[in-house]
């Protein structure tokens, strides 16, 4: 049987009692990875490494074992242990067949208990007994979705429309009578009014989202990737780094995009994205269920942009300089400013760089932090002295290559005299001035940026 920290084997006669099927293993494997995921499986005495078939099927040999000898009460219930030694299984099933009532070995008890006492020991312990919950992603899951639930009901649904197209608007935080268009992520009004000074839009826009399958997204992220960190790091940690990676997101957003008004949490789920893929490659070598890591993080990594870019909105607007790659950037501000802060966040307060040398310590975490600092110093900045459109309007870092100036107001206007005697033409300003100009010289009609981007601008405001 093999012992559950490496290749060594070690016989023990407990193979020949019964066989594992490849089904059970897969099921055992499964279910015992989001055990260990969730804080519930303690794995220390059996070393560091992948959980292999071997090792799945020592344990469920040794826990059948146990169950049916030792823990097998009058009523005929089982009571299961948190985790137990193969080699404690194999004695206990050699004493039960000789007719005597097997214990486990007294070394081993003075080791957990050993290892109970000291700090990380006691942390285990707590969470495995439940005295530490998750409470600020319980709370933030509840005021998301239930802020979202109860006012996509409240909507009131067109006469042309089914009752189900109500669950595809957008809804939360930012609908609350009162409250519309003042909560949400953007740097302007559709008329231009500067907006910059309302700080608040870059934490209160997580508290809107756009359609069911946004909403279940960032739920079903807060409960498979905050939540197990919460149990680890604890709620005031888990907080302020879920909260850092919104306004991350927010800061990427105001450089890389400007243009798009953007709502939902996917900023904060992303920091714990990136957290959890620093972890996980920091400590590869030593992580046990490392199959499992990789195959739950591309999952949820990998549904979250799919289902993003399917039922992102066609009116979405991005600068008329972008390139392809500049958009598909564009597209993904939010998330990519919340990844990169939990990365930073993990190694500077994490535990990602907790097995790091001293030395190393010295030298990773400050730089971590420098680089944090002066990526939203960098934000602050570009927003309210480098932004290079001079007229205070939104404008990204694509469109500055191109020196074009900001803008926030478009529509596509027809003068047969003096513009276009066929057809409507594109115009776009970034202050009152050219709008007041532009209103004024024909007849304006509401229209898409991506409609006019593939048309072209027939005036920019240069």
């Amino acid at each position: 049987m093999a012992e559950l920290d490496g290749p060594r084997k070690e016989s023990t006669g407990l193979e020949s009692h019964r066989s594992v099927s490849p089904c059970k293993l897969a099921y055992w494997y499964v279910w015992l990875f989001f055990k260990y995921w969730f804080g519930q499986l303690r794995l220390e005495d059996y070393g560091r490494g992948e959980f292999a078939p071997d090792n799945i099927k020592a344990y469920v040999l040794s826990q059948e074992m146990l169950m049916e000898t030792i823990f097998r009460g009058p009523t005929g219930s089982c009571k299961e242990l948190d985790v137990v030694q193969p080699r404690a299984a194999a004695a206990a099933a050699a004493a039960a067949s000789a007719g005597v009532v097997p214990n486990v070995a007294a070394d081993d008890v003075e080791g957990r208990q050993a290892k109970k006492d000291t700090p990380e020991g006691q942390d285990v312990t707590r969470v495995i007994r439940g005295k530490r919950i998750p409470g600020f992603v319980i709370l933030q899951c509840l005021v998301c979705f239930g802020l979202w639930l109860i006012f996509t009901l409240a909507m009131a649904t067109p006469k042309e429309e089914t009752a189900g197209s109500r669950f595809l608007a957008q809804a939360g935080l930012d609908t609350i009578p009162g409250l519309e268009d003042r909560t949400d992520l953007r740097w302007a009004s559709p008329d231009c009014e500067d907006l910059r000074l309302q700080v608040w839009r870059w934490l209160t826009y997580q508290f809107t989202h756009v359609g069911a399958c946004d909403i279940m997204v960032n739920v079903i992220l807060l409960l498979l990737l905050v939540g197990p960190m919460e149990l680890r790091n604890g709620t005031v940690h888990t907080a302020i780094t879920f909260n850092l990676g919104v306004l991350a997101g927010a800061c990427v957003w105001f450089i890389n995009d400007a243009h798009n008004v953007v709502v939902g949490c996917s900023g904060g789920c992303w920091a714990y994205i990136g957290m959890q893929l620093a972890d996980f490659i920091v400590h590869f070598r030593k992580r046990n269920f490392r199959i499992g890591t990789s195959v739950l993080l591309s999952l949820v990594v990998g549904i979250d942009i799919v289902l993003y870019i399917m039922l992102m909105p066609d009116e979405s607007s991005f600068g008329a300089g972008a390139s392809d790659s500049a958009v598909n950037l564009q597209r993904f501000s939010v998330r990519l400013g919340g990844l990169f802060m939990g990365i930073l966040a993990g190694v500077v307060g994490g535990g990602v760089c907790q097995q790091c040398s001293r030395n190393a310590k010295r030298v990773i975490m400050p730089m971590c932090f420098i680089v944090g600092a002066a990526m939203v110093a960098y934000c602050l900045l570009w927003i309210f002295i480098f932004q290079a459109g001079g007229n205070g309007a939104p404008l990204n870092v694509w469109e500055s290559q191109e020196k074009l100036p900001g803008w926030c107001w478009y529509r596509q206007i027809y003068n047969r005299t003096h513009i276009n005697e066929y057809a409507y033409e594109c115009v776009r300003c970034g202050t009152q001035a050219c709008i007041n100009d532009w209103s004024s010289r024909g007849i304006l009609q509401a229209v898409t940026a991506v409609s006019c981007q593939e048309r072209g601008w027939f005036y920019s405001g240069r």
